[in-house]
């Protein structure tokens, strides 16, 4: 499924108009955000195609639960309203009872919440094999990335966007492949950990390093300092 999946994730961009510019407005990437939904749709009339591959194309940007956040798009209210849209334009047309079948098993997990450990995993590796593949790519405004530069970014924004099992992975055990068993984290580097306490606080810690063995997720710090932000809801 996954496989199939890393395939059509993307097709919905074939429907998008859009500049190829990095300093894109607001509206452009709220269009940009819903191409999961069109690339799902788009898949709709193929047979082939289970209904378990069109749930990771639908929830391929999706990988941490949340909203609004870095890499999790589009709005699960959005998707709601315009799946409900499409079923009630299939649901009056004939022979069109598969296609509405697999837009209300959407729904049902959508309203409902309902997933699984394996298939939040599927989402995440389709994200961040979508992540690296576009730093890694050269774009009409800016040269592609090395593998390490690549990896430092996506655990840069990793925090809102992933769990800490998805960058375990990513780090400890298909990094190194990536960048020609070339660590990046190393001794004497400064990092800063992101964590929640006990009171669902979020504060950062900024640390060095002073000791890295085989898995760059788990290196002994030194802790210089914390900083504890104070979050505010915007007016």
């Amino acid at each position: 499924a996954i496989m199939m999946a890393s395939y059509l994730a993307d097709v919905g961009y074939a429907k998008l108009d859009i500049t190829e510019n990095p300093k894109i407005s607001k509206e452009e990437y709220a269009i940009i955000q819903q191409h999961p939904i069109i690339s799902y749709l788009m898949t709709l009339p193929a047979q082939e195609i289970s209904t378990d591959v069109r749930t990771l194309i639908l929830n391929h940007h999706r990988p941490f639960r949340g909203a609004g956040v870095n890499n999790n798009f589009p709005d699960a209210r959005i998707v709601f309203q315009k799946l409900m849209s499409v079923r009630d334009i299939y649901t009056k047309e004939t022979n069109k009872e598969r296609i509405v079948e697999d837009i209300e098993a959407q729904l049902h997990m959508q309203e409902n919440q309902i997933t699984t450990a394996n298939r939040e995993d599927d989402i995440a590796i389709l994200s961040l094999a979508s992540e690296y593949a576009s730093l890694t790519s050269a774009q009409s405004w800016r040269p592609a990335f090395n593998s390490a530069t690549a990896l430092k970014m996506i655990v840069n924004d990793s925090f809102f966007s992933y769990s800490n099992k998805n960058i375990r992975h990513l780090l400890d055990y298909v990094g190194a492949s990536l960048t020609n068993n070339e660590n990046i984290i190393n001794t004497d580097d400064f990092i800063i950990t992101a964590a929640v306490d006990s009171e669902k606080q979020v504060h950062f810690d900024i640390c060095k390093v002073i000791e890295v063995d085989r898995y760059q997720t788990r290196p002994k710090l030194q802790r210089l300092c914390t900083i504890k932000p104070i979050f505010k809801k915007s007016t």
